[in-house]
């Protein structure tokens, strides 16, 4: 088997991501960053966001839901959550966005902080099982 022509013809095949779905969170991810700088300046730790589509009033640990924190989400038909790291260069947030399509997810990963790695534009994770992988 051809391993390469397997790829070609699974990329073929892939929903696309729409084109405005990153644009129409450009504005909540500026909102975050900006949530985040005032947490910094405070001297309080980064804020992490429970994912959108669970409830925007559920809360992670003990920190603010997204309502309680004033950001509002607006219509998006992507789920989004921030998750905090502490690692071996500093400490970050990632805005984890999801977007649910036929056959799996797309996924995209903003990082703020030292470890850059850690993010990545838009990428296809194929469901398996009844969950994405």
């Amino acid at each position: 088997m051809d391993f390469s022509r397997s790829c070609r013809r699974i990329l073929i095949t892939m929903p696309p991501v729409e084109p405005a779905t990153s644009a129409a969170l450009d504005p909540l991810v500026a909102t975050i960053d900006t949530k985040q700088s005032e947490e910094l300046v405070a001297s309080k730790p980064y804020w992490q966001g429970a994912k959108t589509r669970d409830d925007s009033t559920a809360k992670v640990s003990d920190h603010d839901s997204w309502e309680t924190k004033g950001i509002a989400l607006g219509a998006i038909d992507e789920d989004v959550q921030v998750h905090t790291y502490v690692g071996p260069h500093g400490s970050g947030y990632i805005i984890i966005m999801e977007k649910p399509v036929d056959g799996g997810r797309y996924i995209k990963k903003v990082v703020n902080g030292p470890e850059q790695e850690r993010g990545h534009d838009w990428r296809f994770s194929q469901t398996t099982n009844g969950s994405a992988s």
